[in-house]
């Protein structure tokens, strides 16, 4: 975990060369009337710009400065479960997820190495001291790979590594680190991202394992399907273990957003159903639904 961390900081700390450099060789040569090479820097610049700006950031929200939003922020002040181990209704959950682009192109093609977190939050503010039950902390590294698909309306791929992990120790640590990749495919208004994931640190003894068979429960992949109707909003995720038989496990969550200031703060409505909402539950049955606001998406 901490060789992980001190890695992904390290990368993170990298600059990314930015694609204006190429725009001003581009403008040298131009000013020298070699108009050959001035063409050439202004197509790698066209390109890296392009893949910056590809359907394969659609389906993540705006820009912020310096950093991109990667996942829904949001927050739902208001959200009713099924309550276990002196739990209580209400309970607050909100999500922050940043990007951050490390390299635009990697050996003169497009490929960018990216670093993204995202922290999710379960906050008890029915019970009388209002303690944070459970928060979950997930940094990942990640390669993206623009495709041109032809016919078939595929972008490209993300292939990265995620941890996952609660911060806690004892009995109640929770952890555990993917492979995984994903690809993006849009129809106009309708996007759907398949993704599939391997688990890379699952221990031989079950006994000394934070969670055992969580694949079994979190699933192997999942599906998401984005869809913008007008100013709406509305995205639909299941993950399955893709087992056919009475051990199936997995989950479904659904949100609807609706827009306040558009493309800047959306009213939401959010259900989930199944396992591995929370990487503490991960094996117990969560049914769940949420008031409350997405922020810049």
């Amino acid at each position: 975990m901490r060789e992980f961390l001190i890695l992904f900081a390290l990368i993170i700390s990298l600059n990314a060369q930015e694609m204006s450099e190429n725009y001003q060789k581009a403008m040298e040569f131009e000013s020298k009337k070699d108009y050959e090479n001035a063409m050439f820097f202004y197509k790698k610049d066209a390109q890296i710009y392009n893949s910056q700006n590809s359907n394969l950031d659609q389906h993540r929200p705006v820009n912020l400065p310096f950093i991109q939003t990667h996942k829904e922020n949001y927050v739902l002040p208001v959200s009713f479960k099924n309550l276990r181990d002196n739990q209580k209704n209400p309970e607050t959950k909100f999500q922050f997820s940043v990007k951050k682009k490390l390299l635009s192109e990697i050996f003169g093609y497009p490929i960018s190495i990216n670093g993204a977190y995202t922290q999710v939050s379960w906050w008890q503010i029915a019970k009388e001291s209002a303690p944070f039950r459970e928060t979950n902390y997930m940094p990942e590294i990640f390669f993206e790979i623009p495709i041109d698909g032809g016919i078939i309306p595929l972008d490209g791929f993300d292939l990265g590594f995620i941890h996952q992990s609660n911060g806690r120790d004892g009995i109640n640590s929770r952890s555990w680190n993917r492979a995984y990749l994903q690809t993006i495919f849009n129809f106009d208004n309708l996007q759907i991202i398949p993704k599939a994931w391997l688990r890379l640190d699952k221990e031989k003894d079950n006994e000394l394992d934070d969670n055992p068979y969580i694949e079994h429960y979190a699933g192997h992949g999942s599906l998401e399907i984005n869809y913008n109707f007008g100013d709406y909003y509305a995205k639909l995720s299941v993950a399955n273990n893709f087992h056919f038989n009475n051990t199936n496990r997995g989950n479904v969550e659904l949100s609807v957003y609706i827009p306040i200031i558009k493309d800047l703060a959306y009213g939401m409505i959010q259900f989930f159903n199944g396992y591995h909402e929370s990487m503490i539950d991960y094996d117990k049955s969560t049914n769940r639904i949420g008031l409350g606001f997405l922020i810049f998406r």
